[in-house]
């Protein structure tokens, strides 16, 4: 007995495995030997068992792709099969429209990937990383537990866990933002808002100081 609902328009290999309470929506395509687990929300469009888009491993068989409980899979988003290992998702992933996981990706627990980010392939993700929105996760990506990656990253290098990076090539939190603020500064636009406006304060004080004497004087010759 079907335990999932699928919309009439998705396209379900028969040796698919899916999970009690699962939804699918429009259009989705689901490719052989995939294990989905139960409540799920797999949006319209999404493709969960692609062709790794590579010439490496051609004449090997696919390797399965693994998806863990209540996860939600985004409107066209695309999870390619392994290669040497299966791709994993695990439990209570987001993972956002137009998003492409390459093939042999493992995803750690209760990872956010934002709005059409990208993993390529071979790369581990922690459990708990946060990805921002139009990221991109170089293949063979290692990043740690807790880990947060920018809006707009290129992540060339492995990122520690627990830590903060951002830029293209994402570095480090503080390291971006001070090589930033350097670049402002050799620009000559890091100026604070006391900087910009400070001749224009001193003319207030200026006029205020002469309609004030002014005044005052009025009031002692009455």
């Amino acid at each position: 007995m079907t335990q999932y609902t699928a919309h009439p328009s998705a396209i379900i290999d028969l040796t698919a495995q899916i999970g009690a309470g699962t939804m699918i929506g429009a259009n989705v395509v689901i490719g052989p030997d995939t294990i989905i687990g139960v409540e799920c929300d797999i949006q319209a469009q999404a493709v969960i068992g692609a062709n790794p888009f590579t010439k490496a491993g051609q004449d090997r068989p696919l390797q399965a792709i693994v998806i863990g409980d209540r996860c939600r899979i985004g409107v066209g988003a695309v999870i390619q099969n392994g290669i040497a290992r299966q791709t994993t998702i695990g439990v209570g992933c987001w993972i956002n429209n137009l998003c492409n996981i390459g093939h042999d990706v493992q995803l750690g627990d209760r990872v956010v990937m934002g709005l059409s980010s990208s993993i390529s392939g071979h790369s581990t993700i922690g459990a708990e990383v946060r990805i921002g929105p139009g990221c991109t996760l170089n293949n063979r990506s290692d990043v740690g537990a807790r880990a947060v990656v920018g809006i707009g990253s290129l992540v060339l290098h492995p990122v520690a866990a627990g830590t903060t990076v951002m830029g293209r090539p994402a570095e480090e939190r503080s390291a971006h933002l001070a090589q930033a603020r350097a670049l402002r500064v050799a620009a000559g636009q890091d100026q604070t808002s006391r900087q910009i406006t400070r001749g224009q304060g001193s003319r207030l004080r200026r006029l205020a100081t002469h309609w004030g004497r002014r005044l005052w004087w009025r009031i002692l010759k009455r």
